[in-house]
């Protein structure tokens, strides 16, 4: 192979310039400090070249320059990069502070000589490598191919092989040399060619790298029209479409409109068709019904003017598929509907209600600290974006933490500890440390400030938030500009602070629930009242086991049968039911209790296949941890759970058993209860 060109860069990506003088080297090298900084302007950067020594294991560092485009100017930092290679491309942010120190500008037609060397320079040397290929693909009397015809071209091969062949002395060598082109020659000069051509591609590319950097910074423009389209259609888009739920007198003109902090689940606040998990979109109107009812409207809309939001659900309900298309569609369009917030909102004796696709989160507003611009913060980076926020005080609190964490360490050497643990891990050391959870990495983060070349972006995120939450405020003015929903009231600016305080009041009631003890634990309780089951004890669970069972079953069946097509073959089911067999009711008596086995056993009938008037007996033997026993439970147990904030927040765990038991306590009454 040819020896590299003074003009060779070493490291493509970071453009280092040789120390061999090109003959532009000198007047780019010129310092313009006395002129703007623009997007598109072309520089050199001074960096720091890192070259790996594998003998000292280390990263030997030496000045060097690299050339490229500024397609950035933030608030305070110049973002610059080089052309772009298909591995990756050099890419560095700098200070303000330090751009006359790290960069020199050049002109454009400075950059367009260089770059147009850069072309030729690795035109050249791919050519060379061609050549060189070429070269020694004629020494080994190989054929050249696409220099032969196609008619030609084995026979013209076979002829140049021979006659290469009957020219050499020592046949031994001639072979190791084909082996070691093959092997190692060929190969190296493939990935050599390669790599030089995209080097080119790059270089051929770089010229538009100015246009690009201008145009990028039209996005910004385009994500402010976004916004404000957002906004418009936030203030005006559904406001119209609010429902009147019930009818009544008004609020009074001075009553304040509370607005509610936690958004709220419909199935957990009415505990309706626990069954299926919860409501569904198709029965909005009678949950309207339902907090339309005083008792219910008092608690969740408990001011004379409130707005609340909620969801149908908190989790996904699990719902069955029959495998029509038909089905899945509807199982898709209702999980969707899920997803929807419904905003609620009590003027006096009204209840309106006002739909949206918009997700405010699981908190319609922050509270009073989460998002307060004035309060001084510091931000950990992945790349560069945001990974987190944190409160000053918080990491200075943390840093302490820190300090008390690494005082242990220094008080208990491992080396130490290791003496008298042979065999211990430094895992196991670190366990022994109480303080172990106070470790912190203060170095992962930075100020949010003009010091930090990542502050546009922490200052965008942060906007991001204040915005996310400023939906609602956007909405509520809407509803007082453009909905019954709300009269009559007083004039209402809500972006004027004194206007705001007079008109809106919000509820932070969130994250200021007060819990005392410990979470409703409701294994436990299922436990207690199971250990009480016995012949005659009415239970639940003994359904919903034999129906996993029989999907069990179903999947068996249906894979042995080579009739059906592949997807109805592995089909899976989480519940079946056969056509003619309908299971042990839902609630039902234990007929047999195993108490060691801690079995109940159930029997029913089912319908012959051959004779529908021949019934068939069928039991089924469940586990007690598949059971609830009804006979228990006493009515209003489902309390405990309802009320607890930790617990209602587990609704679709535990209402199916216990609204059920509450059901048939309410059906049978004390009266009917089991003995």
């Amino acid at each position: 192979m040819s020896p590299k060109s003074p003009a060779t860069i070493e490291n493509s990506p970071g453009l280092t310039l040789d120390a061999s003088p090109s003959p532009h080297q000198e007047s780019l090298e010129r310092n313009e400090a006395e002129a703007p900084i623009h997007l598109g302007q072309w520089v050199l950067v001074n960096g720091i070249k890192r070259n790996w020594v594998s003998e000292t294991q280390t990263y030997d560092e030496e000045p060097h320059q690299w050339f490229g485009c500024v397609v950035h100017i933030g608030s305070n930092f110049v973002k610059v990069e080089a052309p772009k290679f298909e591995w990756g491309w050099n890419s560095t942010r700098i200070h303000f502070d330090d751009v006359w120190s790290k960069l020199v500008l050049i002109s454009d037609a400075e950059a367009k000589a260089y770059i147009a060397e850069k072309v030729d320079h690795f035109t050249q040397k791919s050519m060379k490598l061609i050549e060189e290929l070429n070269s020694l693909s004629s020494r080994l009397g190989l054929n050249p191919r696409g220099m032969l015809s196609v008619a030609t071209r084995e026979a013209a091969g076979t002829d140049l092989a021979l006659s290469t062949m009957s020219a050499q002395s020592d046949l031994q060598s001639y072979k190791n040399a084909l082996i070691e082109s093959k092997d190692t020659t060929i190969p190296t000069l493939f990935k050599e060619i390669k790599k030089v051509n995209l080097e080119l591609a790059g270089w051929l590319g770089a010229s538009s790298l100015s246009m690009q950097s201008q145009i990028g910074e039209m996005k910004s423009f385009v994500t402010q029209i976004e916004d404000r389209v957002f906004n418009i259609g936030l203030y005006a888009g559904f406001a119209e479409d609010a429902v009147k739920c019930c009818d009544g007198e008004p609020a009074t003109i001075n009553d304040k409109l509370h607005v509610m902090q936690r958004r709220c689940y419909m199935d957990e606040e009415c505990l309706a068709n626990y069954q299926a998990g919860g409501m569904t979109f198709e029965e909005i109107h009678e949950f309207d019904a339902w907090i339309s009812e005083p008792e219910n409207r008092d608690r969740i809309l408990p001011f004379p003017r409130t707005v609340v939001a909620m969801r149908v659900r908190r989790h996904d309900a699990e719902r069955e598929w029959d495998g029509s298309i038909g089905d899945l569609f509807n199982n898709l369009s209702l999980k969707m509907a899920d997803k929807f917030t419904y905003l609620y909102i009590r003027n006096g004796d009204q209840v309106w209600r006002v739909s949206t696709e918009i997700d405010f989160g699981h908190m319609i507003f922050p509270d009073r600290d989460a998002v307060n611009p004035l309060e001084p913060m510091m931000v950990k980076m992945f790349g560069d974006r945001v990974d987190k926020f944190m409160p000053v005080r918080e990491f200075e609190h943390r840093v302490e933490q820190h300090a008390i964490y690494e005082a242990w360490i220094r008080d208990n050497p491992y080396d130490e500890w290791k003496l008298s643990n042979p065999g211990g891990t430094k895992h196991q050391w670190n366990l022994q440390n109480p303080y172990r959870d106070m470790a912190f990495n203060a170095k992962e983060w930075t100020p949010v400030d003009h010091t930090n070349i990542y502050y546009d972006e922490a200052v965008a995120a942060r906007s991001r938030e204040i915005t996310h939450y400023n939906r609602i405020a956007t909405v509520i003015q809407g509803l007082f500009d453009r909905s019954e929903a709300l009269h009559p009231h007083l004039p209402v600016h809500s972006w004027k602070p004194e206007s705001f305080a007079n008109a809106i009041e919000l509820v932070y009631d969130a994250n200021h629930v007060l819990t005392f003890g410990d979470e409703p634990d409701f294994k436990s309780y299922i436990a207690k009242c199971n250990a009480e089951i016995g012949v005659g004890s009415v239970v639940i669970g003994q359904e919903q086991f034999w129906l996993k069972k029989e999907a069990e079953k179903e999947m068996r069946r249906r894979n042995l049968d080579f009739r059906l097509s592949e997807g109805e073959r592995y089909r899976e089911f989480r519940f079946f039911r056969p056509y003619d067999n309908p299971g042990p009711d839902k609630i039902a008596r234990v007929e047999e209790w195993k108490p060691r086995s801690k079995k109940a056993q159930f029997s029913w009938n089912r319908n012959s296949r051959t004779d529908y008037r021949k019934l068939i007996p069928c039991s089924i033997s469940v586990p007690a941890t598949e059971l609830f026993n009804i006979s228990a439970y006493r009515p209003g147990d489902f309390k405990q759970f309802f009320q607890d904030p930790r617990s209602r927040e587990k609704y679709i765990k535990w209402a199916p058993f216990l609204m059920a038991a509450e059901d048939w306590w309410m059906e049978n009454g004390p009266h009917k209860a089991p003995e």
